[in-house]
């Protein structure tokens, strides 16, 4: 009798890891779904561009640590860490000379928490911006922390720039910077 109820419970055990792991891939695969749909809905209605309060200006896509988000207009109410990534105010758009777009996210734990893994770029790797009929292909140039105090330091550059930042997640004081240099662009074709 104790052989077949370790058996059963057993048999319940694999069942139950059957049932979580093909709940997580089914999961994975409608978010993954639902976040090409916003790409290919974006580069579809690029064509029909207007800057308006509700709409997508672009979309943010950091391939490494799997973000595809949408940004908004600086003056949009939807332009902030509450409910999206927010673009900071002194941002300039890369359709821009020497441009500098400041994005903040949340990072941790929280539905909000786009940023979470923005820690993990390294040097080289990819950043997507589809804004306006372009997708701009930036590469990060350096990753670290610096005090939270209201203020990011920017080196100077001649080439158009991307700087993302958050929260870390170790220490309080902190904040993560993470600057792109542009090194592409090249047209949406629908």
């Amino acid at each position: 009798m104790l052989k077949g109820l370790n058996y059963n419970k057993i048999i319940f055990i694999y069942s139950l890891l059957i049932i979580i792991l093909l709940g997580y891939i089914f999961y994975n695969y409608y978010n993954k779904r639902s976040e090409n749909n916003i790409i290919n809905n974006y580069i579809t209605s690029v064509s029909n561009y207007k800057q308006e309060d509700d709409k997508t200006l672009g979309i943010l896509e950091i391939p490494k640590v799997n973000i595809q988000k949408s940004l908004y207009d600086i003056n949009s109410k939807n332009n902030t860490i509450s409910k999206n990534l927010q673009i900071l105010k002194k941002s300039t758009m890369p359709d821009h000379e020497n441009s500098i777009l400041a994005i903040a996210a949340h990072s941790g734990n929280g539905s909000k928490a786009f940023f979470k893994n923005l820690y993990k770029l390294d040097s080289n790797d990819e950043i997507k911006l589809y804004f306006q009929d372009n997708i701009y292909f930036y590469y990060v140039t350096a990753n670290y922390e610096v005090n939270k105090n209201g203020t990011i330091s920017i080196p100077n550059s001649t080439k158009k720039q991307l700087v993302l930042t958050t929260c870390s997640q170790t220490d309080k004081t902190k904040q993560i910077v993470v600057l792109a240099n542009l090194k592409y662009q090249k047209k949406i074709t629908a």
